[in-house]
């Protein structure tokens, strides 16, 4: 499906938003003040190694100390794009790397990059398994494998591309063939391994020059990072900013020339997010309550450790039977709850408390639908079967703060409580 991408750059921040047949379906905003550090590389010190919490402490020079850990999942290592790659195989290339991170000393100087930005109290998250993303490769020249996205799903396809992928790499290093790499000629992917080669020596030079700590490379800003990796043929960008829209088709024009046709300047006087109807699904999204169209609702509460989800059928009273009713509002719940759990940026463990149904096939079409409205879902995501009294539980990889977090701040009275103490007759 087609999308749209609503870049609005305002005095203080940049919102994007993504949209589908009109529906606003990811929201991102990003404050100058705060610009993410996800991709930077840093040339950090080791100011602490606690081996019973199997974790490093690191000064990278952005204020607070971020985390390191000693052993890292593998999945963590190779981000969403993985696919078909052996997995056995993986964990003995990475074996030598855990090695020498368990030999970490205070004092040591390292070359790390973020994974995760820092959130509340919580220090930035970091890697020594540095990767750098193109448009069709990403690049990991610590860790010698291949692999191709699982989201590319033709066998002869997946062939073609694992074939290229061994041509392009070096010994000691990997690459893993992203999703906009699918049906691209083999000049291309050479053409972008030795620029991301070379950027890579760039990086090596610079950070042996450099004082301790300090920034080796940034990623791309925010908007040229979406364009990046989600602008596909079809899509299109209207943005508001002259000077971003000259930025981006540059971008544009050294890494997808086709594509400078689907960017559009706007120009119109009435905002941007106005005229595309985006303020009023904001307000909405900060809504503990969503109505849903047949007149239930869904209600949303984010706790510290997890975020619990309730269906409740609300005025809906229009099913042939309380069956019929119920069922007809846990299919519209679980859309909206995907979407919205996306559009909140909503992470960790989320319990679903959807109404209880007694037919089989209710529950297991309830089921698909859910685990359907989350297939496209950039984060990584784990559903756990509907239980017999109507619960899902789930997790959802963090890529950013809640929107709660971003735009709102904690009430100075009831202290994010919600409630306040009745007064005495």
């Amino acid at each position: 499906m087609n999308k749209e991408f609503l870049v609005d750059v305002g005095k203080d921040m940049v919102r994007i938003a993504v949209l589908e047949k009109g529906i606003m379906n990811d929201l991102i905003i990003e404050y100058f003040q705060d610009q993410q550090l996800i991709g930077n590389l840093y040339k950090g010190r080791v100011n602490a190694v606690l081996p019973g919490m199997q974790a490093a402490f690191v000064d990278v020079g952005v204020g607070k100390d971020a985390f390191l850990p000693l052993t890292e999942p593998v999945e963590d290592i190779l981000g969403e794009e993985e696919g078909n790659v052996i997995v056995g195989k993986i964990r003995k290339a990475i074996k030598k790397v855990f090695h020498v991170k368990k030999q970490l000393k205070r004092g040591q100087e390292i070359l790390v990059q973020v994974t995760k930005d820092a959130v509340g109290k919580k220090g930035a998250r970091l890697t020594t398994n540095i990767s750098v993303t193109g448009r069709n490769l990403v690049f990991m020249p610590t860790v010698n494998h291949f692999g191709v996205s699982k989201k590319i799903v033709h066998g002869k396809e997946r062939m073609r591309l694992r074939t290229i992928v061994k041509k392009i790499k070096k010994q000691g290093q990997g690459f893993i063939i992203r999703t906009a790499g699918e049906g691209k000629p083999l000049e291309e992917f050479q053409e972008e391994a030795k620029f991301l080669n070379n950027m890579w020596e760039n990086v090596k030079q610079r950070a042996s020059q450099l004082p301790t700590p300090s920034l080796v490379y940034e990623d791309l800003d925010m908007v040229l990072k979406v364009v990046r990796d989600n602008f596909l043929p079809g899509d299109k960008v209207i943005i508001n900013s002259n000077f971003e829209y000259e930025k981006l088709m540059n971008f544009l024009q050294s890494m997808m020339p086709s594509m400078k046709g689907r960017v559009n300047l706007y120009k119109e006087h009435t905002p941007l997010f106005t005229a595309f109807n985006i303020e009023q699904q904001i307000e909405q999204a900060l809504q503990r309550r969503v109505k849903l169209k047949s007149g239930g609702h869904i209600v949303i509460d984010e706790a510290e450790a997890l975020t619990a989800i309730d269906v409740n059928t609300g005025k809906f009273i229009g099913g042939k039977n309380l069956e019929d009713t119920v069922f007809r509002t846990n299919m519209e719940a679980a859309v909206e709850i995907a979407r919205q759990v996306r559009l909140r940026s909503i992470g960790g463990i989320i319990i679903v408390d959807f109404i209880d149904m007694e037919i089989r096939q209710n529950q297991e079409k309830v089921m698909r639908t859910f685990d359907e409205a989350f297939a496209t879902d950039k984060a990584k995501v784990n559903i756990i079967p509907l239980t017999e009294i109507g619960l899902i539980e789930m997790t959802r990889r963090r890529m950013r703060p809640t929107l709660s977090r971003i735009l709102c701040t904690t009430c100075p009275h009831c202290g994010g409580t919600g409630m306040l103490r009745k007064k005495s007759a």
